[in-house]
């Protein structure tokens, strides 16, 4: 099956709330312009036609990612970089965007003493990922907030990897997300990400989950 082919496109590309240039001098024109307009986008297209190959037109990504067991390692992985490529494009901002809630800072402060010690931990995580995958902050069912990483395209949502937690942070950490910036300098980008992060939205995006839990 081809793309133009499907009848439908059941997943598209989040739109960017800022420009391709925008995210400098954190992150170049070119990088966003090739990680969004061709590794997400690629991810996006074979998406689709993995899902109307297969009749899961019905089937939610948190579904898939509940049961990713029973899928193949080719849906996982554009699933996967469709989910945390999104995730991604939604918390970062030209200008880092406001400041923490009070709650949020309370759950980091009780979960990593504190904010500067959550950053440091953060970063030893994203550091130590050998070759590609991501780190990420997550909220488990307790609504404990807790560090982790994972390979490739894998997220916490996979139900396989025994990691238990929704993700409301993400760094990239895939070669191509910073080699023409910072070359081999995985620390200054890491560094830099703090500059780019929309806390506005991530409290959202916490309170959100935390808010589902009741409903």
């Amino acid at each position: 099956m081809k793309l133009q082919d499907l009848p439908i496109q059941i997943y598209s590309q989040s739109p960017l709330s800022f420009s391709l240039e925008s995210l400098n001098p954190y992150i170049d024109k070119e990088t966003i312009e090739k990680n969004y307009n061709y590794h997400y986008r690629e991810y996006v297209d074979n998406l689709n036609i993995i899902i109307q190959e297969l009749n899961l037109e019905n089937v939610s990504l948190t579904q898939i990612f509940e049961t990713d067991n029973k899928y193949s390692k080719d849906l996982l992985n554009n699933a996967g970089g469709y989910y945390n490529y999104s995730l991604l494009w939604k918390i970062i901002t030209p200008n880092c965007g406001g400041d923490l809630s009070t709650e949020l800072m309370s759950e980091i402060d009780k979960s990593f003493n504190s904010f500067e010690q959550f950053k440091n931990e953060f970063e030893k995580a994203a550091l130590a990922i050998i070759g590609s995958g991501w780190a990420w902050l997550v909220i488990d069912s307790h609504n404990n907030l807790k560090i982790v990483s994972t390979k490739n395209e894998e997220n916490p949502l996979m139900r396989s990897l025994n990691i238990e937690g929704t993700p409301i942070i993400a760094i990239n950490m895939w070669e191509r997300m910073y080699y023409l910036k910072y070359n081999n300098d995985k620390k200054q980008y890491v560094s830099n990400f703090w500059s780019l992060l929309n806390w506005k939205t991530i409290d959202e995006i916490y309170k959100n989950i935390i808010w589902s839990k009741y409903l």
